[in-house]
């Protein structure tokens, strides 16, 4: 991204995303949306989709925790397509609603 383009888009910052047992990740862009489950049991997942300044989107899956001893699990990806995002993060519950709130269709269609 070069400075005309990062003036163009001031609602875009660089973000950094931890990954556990992977390199973090670094880019410039924006938090689309954010979802979690209920706690239960002491344990969530949040899930968040950003767009990068490149029109990519980049996943995050967060397993959160509130026990001593035990650690939230981060993980991050970057998805350059619809399909990619939907492969990433699956069709469960939680993905789908993420996917309502940035249109994104979890679809599979036949002919």
């Amino acid at each position: 991204m070069t400075e005309t383009e990062t003036e163009t888009k001031p609602e875009f910052t660089t973000i950094t995303l931890e990954r556990d047992n992977d390199r973090s990740l670094r880019f410039t862009g924006k938090l689309l949306a954010e979802v979690r489950s209920e706690e239960k049991s002491g344990y969530w997942c949040e899930l968040k989709l950003y767009v990068t300044a490149s029109d990519a989107w980049v996943a995050q899956e967060i397993g959160r925790t509130i026990w001593e001893g035990r650690s939230d699990r981060f993980k991050a990806s970057v998805c350059k397509t619809d399909a990619e995002l939907i492969e990433y993060l699956g069709c469960g519950w939680l993905a789908q609603k993420l996917y309502k709130l940035v249109n994104v269709d979890c679809v599979e269609t036949i002919e």
